[in-house]
């Protein structure tokens, strides 16, 4: 039976933060406001126009950023584009000092984005391994980039005019949500495979959200963060997100994600995602999944983790790490997750996943690591040899073992239902319901009659 638990607590005594997280929000989820334009782009088009339909639309992506304004659409018709060298430069789609809002997967005949059908395979952004493909620099203070609904691959930081980091997406001073996206097979020298998310100073107010997306085969030689790179930011939202087979090759921190510098008591929330074999490599290398590295004693970096799920993610020692390692600067909780079958060199470790402060711990399953409200038992996954195998058997101790309570509220509205404060996330990886109860579990988690899973599956 499906309960639903709704907090409305959250709506009251903390209203006026969640207003302010919120807002930037809202208004990217929502699309832009009445007077903004629409820019249609279709790579087939036989005669390309000015782009106000889809008769009369643009050949490239990067006309149409060039003829919009601040807050307006892009819809981007399924098909193959690459950034074009003799305009868009080596950065490829360079965003400046304007917010847009960029969406793939049309079929043609939408003429607004519920009505998309979701073509998001195969609406590609290819940058044959010789550009990244999109540089976002100071787009607003009080707008979202929106990236959403695209495969993105091959891009390459080398030789870049904003540096050698952000194979795919680079971005600086700018709020940033990626939703509905593929990144795969991106390459920078340093930091950020996948994405280059940083503000330009300390006090930097920039808010990261990506859901709904898979970071894949993302890598950097010598650095950090093989598929994300993060600093200086405000917090924000990654939800319903894999990170697979992702790595540092050389030496550095963060197979699939490194985050530093957060800033405050902000915080970013990590909920229902995988990280599967990613890699940091070299003698000193941390994080094999994820690395949280404050450099700040007052910096108070503020991470929370929540029905993940972290396997076969590797380091060259147990001390640092395996899955999840966090410095003594950062602040990170982490609830309803399951750290199991992290390696140490290819070695299955027997202690700790996990290296660094992590506080509060509830509710987990750690290898190695039981106490308290948490176990150590196998979890009993379907499937260790591909992401999207682990959903739990029947069996597995972590059904119906969980706290519902530690669920965040579900700020991007990940379910398309319209709400946001006050509902916590109501879905899975697999976007299926969470809270079914199992019948044959044992029903351990609280509150009492609730019973959502441990990590980011739930048994249905």
């Amino acid at each position: 039976m499906h309960r639903v638990l709704v907090r409305t607590r959250s709506a009251f005594t903390l209203l006026p933060t969640l207003l302010a997280t919120c807002t930037l929000l809202v208004a990217a989820l929502a699309g832009p406001p009445a007077t903004a334009n629409v820019y249609f782009v279709d790579a087939g088009i036989a005669v390309p126009s000015n782009g106000s339909t889809w008769a009369l639309a643009m050949s490239k992506i990067e006309d149409a950023i060039s003829a919009a304004s601040a807050g307006d659409q892009i819809f981007v018709k399924a098909g193959n584009y690459r950034p074009d060298l003799a305009f868009a430069s080596i950065d490829g789609y360079v965003i400046s000092g304007k917010h847009l809002l960029i969406y793939g997967g049309f079929d043609g005949t939408e003429l607004t984005l519920q009505q998309r059908v979701g073509l998001f395979d195969t609406t590609v952004l290819d940058a044959h391994s010789n550009t990244r493909c999109f540089t976002i620099l100071s787009a607003s203070s009080t707008g979202t980039v929106v990236i959403d609904g695209f495969k993105i691959i091959n891009g390459e930081a080398s030789g870049s005019t904003f540096g050698t980091k952000g194979g795919a997406i680079y971005s600086t001073d700018s709020h940033l949500l990626i939703g509905n996206c593929v990144l795969d097979h991106n390459h920078a020298p340093v930091n950020g495979g996948g994405l280059y998310f940083s503000g330009s100073s300390e006090t930097s107010s920039w808010r990261l959200n990506i859901m709904l997306t898979t970071f894949n085969d993302n890598w950097v030689n010598e650095g950090k963060g093989g598929a994300i790179f993060g600093s200086r930011m405000t917090g924000g939202d990654l939800v319903n997100t894999v990170f697979s087979q992702n790595r540092v090759t050389l030496a550095g921190d963060g197979g699939a994600v490194y985050l530093e510098d957060m800033g405050g008591a902000n915080q970013l929330r990590i909920t229902n995602c995988v990280y599967w074999r990613n890699s940091a490599n070299g003698a000193t290398a941390k994080g094999g999944g994820m690395c949280l590295g404050e450099t700040s004693p007052t910096g108070g970096g503020n991470v929370k983790i929540v029905n993940c799920t972290f396997v076969g993610d590797v380091v060259s020692s147990s001390s640092n790490g395996p899955a999840l390692s966090v410095s003594a600067n950062s602040i990170c909780a982490m609830h309803n997750s399951i750290l199991f079958y992290n390696t140490v060199n290819g070695t299955q470790s027997a202690v700790h996943t996990y290296a660094g402060p992590i506080a509060p711990l509830t509710w987990c399953d750690l290898e190695g690591g039981a106490f308290l409200s948490n176990i150590t038992s196998p979890p009993l996954f379907r499937s260790v040899a591909f992401a999207n195998g682990l959903t739990l058997q029947n069996g597995s101790p972590c059904l119906d073992r969980a706290d519902k309570n530690q669920i965040p509220d579900d700020f991007l509205d990940i379910n398309g239902d319209g709400l946001m404060i006050g509902q916590q996330v109501p879905i899975d990886l697999n976007k299926a319901s969470r809270d079914i109860d199992w019948v044959p579990a044992s029903n351990l988690g609280i509150p009492s009659g609730t019973f959502v899973d441990m990590g980011a599956y739930e048994k249905q």
